[in-house]
């Protein structure tokens, strides 16, 4: 099947020149931020769903550097006269130009590595653009409650088709025409060799794959050919993107405001990634000098608190939510955790009342109640 695969992929590339291949226009893209709902009544809910609080800045998120710290995020004002501001409970910080999901990092370690990577190549794949922040955000909760990689790729077709004009994707499009799309935007370009054509159109028609799983297989191909004296250079162009997609999204934390802007930042920033050049698509990455190494998936913590995280992820977020705490306390961020230790402690030390949806283990309650009494850092 490799050896089948590569003489697929040979007919395409074959032939051309190198520069040529790194060109990655003509893609196309998904609502920005939560895009790529399955049937959305109203993408703009989903834009912001779950709704998080929200810091405002009067300038450029280049005017500003954010820093993580043991409570949260400072933010400090390099240009105007803002100086520095707190952040605590907020999720995210909206600059003029774009916006900052301040949890997407410490999200983006609660899936496994290889799921995560998978979502940024969907992007990649489908769209040919570095995902956002607030998209990731919202996906890797969605993997969270089960959704597999073919619920994904279905999800991320059915969004395409609602914006043909972006990524000319259409209800009525033939599977050659697919075929088409999807060998841009995954090897860089349009052309599709006769047998390459044949193998994936009959795949389509036979029922062993659909329009939203077809891309997987695609995906997985080229990854066969790392390390290949003469088709590694396929792998490593898609794992270039994938590296510069997760410093956008994941690292950086970054969504542009409208779905324009998205589409055409989001490609211009992948067409710069080459085989062997992440540097020239980073620095379309529009942060501060002093921001350039931010990591929003380093959070400040120890090996404690990282315990008594995933205590409260597995049993305690379901109520205390963003959008679920009500009166109750809040503990969806490192932040929140750490300023309501204290009650966090007495309900599920002293008192053993809480959690209501689950029981604490023995070794689960000494954990809090070690990370508390050495001081809930």
């Amino acid at each position: 099947m490799q050896n089948y695969l590569k003489t697929l992929i040979r007919g395409v590339v074959g032939g051309f020149a190198i520069a040529s291949l790194f060109a990655c226009g003509g893609g196309g893209d998904v609502p920005q931020r939560a895009a790529m709902s399955p049937a959305p009544p109203s993408l703009s809910a989903l834009s912001s769903a779950p709704t998080n609080p929200v810091a405002t800045f009067s300038g450029p998120r280049t005017n500003y550097t954010i820093t993580r710290t043991s409570t949260g995020f400072s933010v400090k004002d390099n240009v105007g006269s803002g100086g520095t501001v707190t952040l605590v409970s907020q999720t995210s910080a909206q600059f003029t130009d774009m916006s900052v999901n301040l949890v997407v990092g410490d999200k983006s370690k609660t899936i496994p590595a290889d799921r995560l990577k998978s979502l940024v190549e969907l992007y990649i794949a489908f769209f040919n653009r570095v995902p956002d922040g607030d998209g990731m955000a919202y996906w890797i909760d969605q993997i969270k409650a089960g959704m597999t990689n073919e619920d994904l790729s279905r999800n991320f077709y059915a969004a395409a088709l609602l914006f043909p004009d972006q990524t000319h994707y259409t209800a009525s499009m033939s599977n050659a025409d697919f075929i088409r799309i999807i060998y841009k935007n995954v090897l860089g370009r349009d052309e599709v060799d006769q047998g390459g054509m044949d193998y994936w159109t009959n795949s389509l028609v036979t029922g062993s794959a659909t329009r939203g799983t077809l891309i997987n297989t695609i995906i997985g191909s080229a990854h066969t050919f790392k390390g290949d004296a003469e088709l590694g250079w396929v792998a490593d162009l898609l794992d270039n993107k994938v590296e510069v997609g997760m410093y956008f999204s994941v690292q950086q934390g970054l969504s542009y405001p409208t779905n324009e802007i998205s589409i055409t930042e989001g490609m211009k920033i992948a067409a710069k990634v080459t085989p062997t050049d992440t540097s020239a698509a980073k620095a379309l990455v529009l942060v501060s000098a002093s921001d350039r190494l931010l990591d929003l998936s380093a959070s400040v913590s120890t090996p404690a608190f990282d315990k008594v995280q995933a205590i409260v992820n597995a049993k305690c977020i379901e109520c205390h939510s963003a959008t679920r705490a009500e009166n109750r306390i809040a503990l969806h961020t490192a932040a929140l955790i750490r300023l309501n230790a204290q009650p966090l402690y007495i309900v599920t030390v002293v008192q053993r009342s809480m959690p209501q949806n689950g029981s604490l283990t023995e070794q689960q309650i000494a954990d809090i109640s070690a990370w508390f009494k050495s001081g809930a850092q």
